[in-house]
């Protein structure tokens, strides 16, 4: 079934009662003002406006939680795409879009931070130009960013079974299981030193046994998230801290059915 078209009006009118709809005692119980609730932005852009992106950011401003639409000017799906996700700096969050729909810019870049605890944000196109398009933000309550992402079909962000995997596999390394581990990479995977599923396995078994991969942690604060012309996504930098020392490391994903798993990686400093 389709899902109902939004329209940019539609949008800033839930904007204003989202407004008022955040919930005193949500961040009273956290003590944290920047937890009241996730953010809603509205950012219509394109050379006549003839594009919207609806953007559910987290608190955080994590870029694997952030959820997206792109809207055409009658509020159905535009012919665009999200290219990257990612946070340069902390309380940071780069969104980049491209497609038909932005006209002459192209691409976009979308800049968003909380510099005093509310979120503000700027536009730049493929060139680093400032682009002027209408911009609102809001604070909303978890409960309306969920309804707003079902209503809005805000799937333009990371898949969620990318999220599913980067934990699994974290989890896996954490407590030293290899079936959660192994669960995460595909039967293609390839590496120059591992040249297939069953050498990155021996490898890994091998770190384990020596102790090398003792107390490890995975940090993907900084990760950026890029889907790739073939349907991919690659996640950098991942950081891995063990009893080895640290390394970062590239990984590149593909769905499988109803999973995504890793195909590829590139490691620095193993």
């Amino acid at each position: 079934m389709r899902t109902p078209a939004i329209s940019l009006s539609m949008v800033l009118a839930m904007t204003v009662l989202c407004m008022a709809c955040i919930p005193a005692a949500y961040a009273a119980e956290r003590g944290e003002e920047d937890c009241a609730g996730p953010w809603l932005g509205v950012v219509g852009v394109g050379s006549e406006k003839t594009a919207t992106l609806l953007v559910v950011v987290p608190p955080t401003l994590d870029a694997a939680a952030t959820t997206v639409a792109i809207l055409d000017a009658e509020g159905g799906p535009a012919v665009a795409e999200v290219k990257s996700l990612y946070t340069a700096e902390p309380g940071t969050l780069n969104l980049v879009v491209s497609g038909e729909a932005f006209g002459a810019e192209g691409e976009i870049t979308v800049t968003l931070r909380k510099p005093k605890g509310e979120l503000v944000g700027c536009t730049k196109n493929a060139d680093g130009e400032p682009v002027t398009p209408l911009f609102t933000v809001a604070r909303i309550a978890p409960e309306l960013a969920c309804h707003l992402t079902k209503a809005a079909g805000l799937e333009g962000g990371v898949p969620k079974g990318i999220m599913e995997a980067l934990d699994a596999m974290k989890t896996g390394f954490e407590t030293k299981n290899m079936d959660k581990i192994m669960g995460c990479v595909s039967e293609d995977f390839t590496h120059y030193q591992w040249p297939n599923k069953a050498t990155y396995r021996a490898f890994i078994e091998g770190a384990m046994m020596q102790g090398e991969l003792d107390n490890a942690e995975f940090d993907m604060q900084y990760a950026e998230f890029t889907k790739n012309d073939d349907g991919t996504w690659t996640i950098y930098p991942v950081e891995i801290m063990a009893m080895f020392g640290s390394a970062t490391a590239e990984l590149t994903l593909k769905q499988e059915g109803d999973v995504w798993r890793i195909i590829s990686m590139e490691v620095q400093g193993v």
